[in-house]
Parts: C-alpha cells; sequence; structure tokens
C-alpha cells in the first residue's frame, strides 16, 4: 500500500456522501491505528499513513440537550429496557461521563441519602464530588435493574 492510497481509503465516496468530514477522520484514525500495529509486528516497513493529515478540522462543541430532547432519550431508554436503557438512563438521570458511570462502585452510591459520591480514584485533582438526586428515580432503578455498577472490591 502506498501513501496515496491512504487518502483516496478516508476519501472513500460514501463519507463525503454522507457529509461526515468527522467521520473520515475516525477512519483516518484507524488505518494509522492499524497500520502501526502493521509495522510494530514487522508486516511493513513504514506505515503509508505516516504524514497523511486529517481531512476535516475537528471542533468541540458545548452542546446541551433541550429538556424536549432529554425526555426524549429517558423514554426511548425506558423502551429499551435492561441492560443498555437502563445505562443510558442512568446517564441522563446524573449527567455524568460515560466512564464515570462505567466505573460506578455500589459502595460510591448511597440510596437512603440519594446521593453518589464520585472517589478521588476518577477524579484525582478535585478529591471526592458528590452528586445528589432529588427524586427517587435512581433508587427505584438500582433496584430494579441494579444499573450498572461493579461490586465493591478492596
Amino acid at each position: 500500500m502506498k501513501s496515496p492510497s491512504v487518502p483516496l481509503l478516508i476519501s472513500f465516496p460514501s463519507i463525503h456522501q454522507r457529509g461526515t468530514p468527522i467521520a473520515a477522520n475516525k477512519v483516518l484514525k484507524t488505518i494509522k491505528t492499524f497500520l502501526r500495529w502493521c509495522v510494530g509486528r514487522a508486516v511493513l516497513d513504514l506505515s503509508p499513513a505516516d504524514g497523511v493529515p486529517l481531512p476535516a478540522k475537528e471542533v468541540t462543541r458545548d452542546r446541551v440537550l433541550t429538556d424536549d430532547e432529554l425526555v426524549r432519550v429517558i423514554v426511548a431508554a425506558r423502551t429499551i429496557g435492561h441492560p443498555y436503557g437502563s445505562i443510558v438512563e442512568f446517564l441522563a438521570l446524573t449527567g455524568q461521563r460515560r466512564q464515570e458511570v462505567a466505573r460506578c462502585f455500589w459502595d460510591e452510591i448511597d440510596l437512603r441519602a440519594r446521593t453518589w459520591t464520585l472517589s478521588h480514584r476518577l477524579m484525582p485533582r478535585s478529591g471526592d464530588n458528590q452528586i445528589e438526586h432529588r427524586n427517587g428515580r435512581l433508587r427505584k432503578m438500582a433496584e430494579r435493574d441494579m444499573v450498572s455498577c461493579q461490586p465493591a472490591t478492596a
């Protein structure tokens, strides 16, 4: 595979036809990862993707779901049900990041106090952070689905 082949792969017509330039970036990143793996395994001497720039400029967005969008997400999550719908609902209700929820432990959740204390292991610079939930929805979810929390270990 020669270097000109890589830009052709990421400019594959379907990516551009969909109008998703960020998808082209993701394709290039995936190709680069694979080709670096090939170089590391001595399948290739050099990666033909080295030096190929990302096809689109990525701009970070600060967007918050509207109340209507959030309602639709939660209704859809409840329709899907356990386990994935419960995870999505938990994310929507807590407003936490996916990785924070994925690394949640039961000993961090106090159902009586309706709080979830994010330990410093997730936020080393800020110490413990407590998230308060005023309604009983999280408790009902936890009792019904056991959410996605891992059992506490050491």
